[in-house]
């Protein structure tokens, strides 16, 4: 299993639609639904009941998805501590002005 297809998994089921995690995840619906399969295949258990035009979890999807929000979440973790050793800042910045103020600033702060 990669990690590409348990964030596409999740997204999934917190949009409750593969069309709308398409979109969020900024793929196509039929790639991501291929993905899904591939996932499903490699665990040899169907992950959601499709059923009309809608999708439902199966235990072993209610299951796949507590799991995983854990293991990204580890994931996120470990890799902003790692940066954290190295040194390096990440986040996000929000700056407010005034138009005027910040053509004068902008070229200080970058």
């Amino acid at each position: 299993m990669e990690l590409r297809h348990l964030e596409y998994f999740i997204q999934v089921c917190n949009n409750n639609s593969f069309t709308k995690a398409a979109e969020v995840l900024g793929i196509s619906q039929p790639t991501l639904s291929q993905q899904i399969r591939v996932l499903e295949g490699e665990l040899d258990t169907p992950l959601f009941h499709r059923v009309g035009r809608g999708i439902k979890m199966t235990e072993a999807g209610k299951l796949l998805f507590d799991k995983g929000k854990f293991i990204m979440q580890q994931f996120d973790d470990v890799y902003n501590e790692i940066f954290e050793l190295k040194g390096v800042k990440r986040g996000v910045i929000t700056i407010g002005g005034l138009l005027e103020d910040l053509t004068y600033l902008t070229p200080y702060i970058m």
